[in-house]
């Protein structure tokens, strides 16, 4: 769009990447005074989990740190030659370790510690110990799948389905078959959903730019608030740039792309910034169904293209553990909306432009042999959103415009100690503010408010049979328009043996969408004034984790259960006079997840999971279950096969997608199917650079079974992405693994 935030932007990056390259030239005198720099992550070796509030000092200085929630940290500016770290956590073994460091280098390190046996009246209970996920996907992993967005990272992921609306079109999320809405997307702590209807599109976030991907499904209305019904995705992007990363790709339907990042040292502080581009052009040929008539057609109008920029301010520590972040980042995309295919629309268009600025502060409170922390997030984001269609093959022509200005901040403390070392807690304050105008709603300018306070424990195991821990949540907010609600979460783990056991009783909410509530009214539309906001009055889960050897073999498989009802849930339905609204409805909610995965030290390896989530309406009287709710299938699950090899490695996943109703009655079912798709990637060093090709066939049998009713789908097709990196400036060598 002409006159955008990203267009503007634009001339501004070139600049400064033209700068950066100038400063990287073997001249530069700046970069002959880059930092040695050690990064890594600290691993529970019982769980194989990172550790959060670990402290790593650098013997015989002031420096040091602490780890963050996923057991990552950073020590900089890092002398160079042998040096001596110190590793210390209540509850673990102290280390120590010696590495060595060049000027001008990145050191990474895994540090594992082993949990320290307390002993209390005779009973030996193992320090604190967190329950393994399958669930959380590290950045080696991401860049190896050849995913393109968010949404094609969690395609394997279980518990969730990933709804696509056709090529190039919007993603969004279902887990255990509660509402889009109802999931909640934090990326670097803000979140992705949109202001007005409360849904993600995890297509927006470009996989390249990802550093980590956790998936938390269940009720988590303590933690995280309002909008967590189904779960919550916890995105890192690329704070941890150091050199050049340079990224480019092409594939079927005219699909291109790139990116460039890099770091630039100024003095003290470290500019981080990176540039991206993609498009494609998504005609492709397709078979109507007979339903409509059936035939040849050809896909239209369903083009994509995005732009953005990123830039990031961080100092280099100079001891204390203190870090903080400014970043900020541009996003601009323009796509075609084909519409279905028995109604294509040749002129719908869709203009999004999207910035946001963070801040992020963290500092230790307390002295060297406490993990507790301050930490303190913020940011403001602008967005605008045009959809257009002179000429639309049902309906009058449009031209929609909303634009929301929100700002957010949350404030907590963490790793405070009770009670010796038998209490973990924490606890903070959040609140957000969002400005809403749009020629949709009623009135053109609307207003919403949030705030909520939160409060968690974490108990040491007790000196009983299976050592149990427990662990609690309690969490308060006020929404607009509304009271205080709380949420709450109560959970115990234990182990037998090998196997580790947890159950959990879960609460949470979300209160109407601005689009539920503001909506402008029509012909056959009017509001409901006693509208509800939805509801999770009690989840339950229970599950059990084991991972071993067995000889040459690595094992490791989790299960669970879940029972958790949505009560008042939204849906837009006619009622005796064919009016539409929005109105509250039940919905009983069910099912479990197998995971297992199994690894050859060969590098070879097979994985797989299977889900089972059964989502009816609650009818009154009635008691036979009801169909499933639209488009949430009863079983999907996924099996991959591997092979880790170096330099090359690949892998070939079939996802199965189950049987689907695209409306909430048992009627026009589409079949369930399988894709398959195949992934080859390498890695090869060369002269301090590192090449990272990858080639990536989706749907590789050629299946064309869509996942919602008249979008159709391309089948087969193929990509190829290479990667570019050089870990330090180039004027210096010697990168260390």
């Amino acid at each position: 769009m002409t006159g955008s935030i990203v267009g503007r932007a634009w001339s501004v990056s070139g600049a400064v990447f033209l700068l950066g390259t100038l400063l990287f030239g073997p001249a530069s005198p700046v970069a002959g005074q880059w930092p040695g720099e050690i990064r890594g992550q600290v691993v529970d070796t019982r769980t194989g989990n990172g550790v959060a509030g670990v402290r790593v000092s650098l013997e015989g200085s002031s420096l040091s740190t602490l780890s963050t929630t996923d057991g990552h940290f950073e020590l900089r500016p890092v002398p160079a030659g042998a040096v001596h770290l110190r590793v210390r956590r209540a509850g673990y073994l102290p280390r120590e370790v010696t590495t060595e460091v060049q000027t001008g280098t990145v050191r990474s390190l895994r540090i594992d510690l082993e949990p320290a046996p307390v002993v209390l009246d005779g009973i030996v209970v193992e320090g604190r110990r967190q329950r393994p996920s399958p669930h959380r996907i590290e950045n080696r992993t991401i860049r190896e799948s050849g995913a393109l967005t968010l949404g094609g990272i969690l395609e394997s992921v279980p518990d969730l389905t990933v709804i696509r609306r056709g090529v190039g079109g919007e993603e969004t999320i279902t887990i255990r078959g509660a509402p889009p809405s109802g999931t909640l997307v934090l990326v670097d702590g803000t979140p992705l959903n949109d202001p007005v209807t409360g849904v993600a599109d995890v297509g927006l976030i470009r996989a390249d730019r990802i550093t980590s991907v956790e998936v938390l499904p269940g009720a988590r209305g303590a933690r995280f608030g309002p909008g967590a019904l189904g779960g919550v995705i916890v995105v890192r992007t690329d704070r941890s740039m150091t050199g050049v990363d340079l990224r480019g790709g092409a594939g079927a339907l005219g699909r291109r792309e790139g990116a460039l990042s890099g770091v630039l040292p100024l003095g003290s502080i470290l500019l981080e910034s990176g540039v991206r581009y993609s498009e494609v052009d998504g005609s492709f040929d397709f078979t109507r169904e007979p339903t409509i008539g059936g035939g040849e057609a050809s896909r239209e109008n369903a083009d994509l293209r995005e732009r953005g920029f990123r830039a990031a301010l961080r100092p280099a520590p100079s001891g204390g553990g203190r870090s903080w972040e400014v970043t900020l980042d541009l996003h601009e995309l323009e796509r075609g909306i084909p519409g279905k295919s028995y109604a294509p629309s040749r002129h719908a268009r869709q203009f999004l432009d999207r910035g946001h600025l963070g801040l992020r502060f963290e500092r230790p409170i307390s002295g060297p042999s406490s993990p507790a922390e301050l930490r303190v997030r913020g940011g403001f984001e602008q967005r605008t959103l045009r959809s257009v269609d002179p000429a639309p093959p049902l309906g009058l022509p449009y031209d929609q415009h909303t634009r929301t200005d929100h700002g957010d901040v949350e404030v907590e403390v963490d790793g405070v100690l009770f009670w010796g070392d038998r209490v973990r807690g924490g606890g903070g304050v959040a609140a957000r503010r969002v400005a809403i105008d749009s020629d949709l709603l009623e009135s053109t300018e609307a207003r919403i408010h949030h705030a909520g306070t939160f409060l968690h424990l974490d108990l040491s195991p007790l000196p009983l049979p299976l050592a149990p821990r427990l662990h609690g949540a309690v969490r308060v907010d006020r929404s607009h328009g509304g009271g205080a609600t709380a949420s709450h979460e109560i959970g115990v783990e234990a182990r037998l043996r090998a196997l580790h056991l947890h159950a959990a009783h879960r609460t949470a909410y979300k209160p109407p969408t601005p689009a539920d509530q503001f909506f402008r009214e029509g012909v056959g539309i009017e509001p409901n004034p006693d509208l509800k906001g939805e509801r999770i009055p009690g989840e339950v889960e229970v599950g059990a984790y084991h991972q071993g050897t067995v000889g040459a073999f690595d094992l490791r498989g989790q299960a669970s259960l879940f029972r958790g009802d949505i009560d008042d849930h939204i849906v837009w339905q006619p009622d005796f006079r064919f009016i539409w609204s929005p109105r509250n409805v039940d919905i009983r909610r069910r099912g479990g997840t197998a995971h297992l995965e199994i690894r050859h030290r060969s590098g070879l390896h097979l994985r797989g999971h299977w889900t089972r989530a059964r989502v009816t309406y609650r009818r009154s009287g009635v008691d036979r279950p009801s169909s499933q709710l639209a488009y949430r299938p009863l079983h999907s699950g996924t099996v991959t096969l591997g092979w880790q090899g170096t330099p090359v490695r690949g892998e070939v996943t079939a996802r199965y997608t189950g049987a689907r109703y695209p409306v909430p009655a048992p009627v026009n079912e589409l079949p369930g199917f399988w894709a398959t798709d195949l992934t080859v990637s390498a890695s090869h060093s060369l002269r301090g650079w590192t090449l990272e090709p990858t080639l990536r066939i989706d749907r590789l049998l050629g299946s064309r079974d869509p996942f919602i009713a008249s979008i159709p789908e391309p089948g087969r097709s193929l990509r190829l992405h290479l990667g570019i990196v050089r870990s330090n400036p180039p004027q210096h060598r010697g990168v260390q693994p």
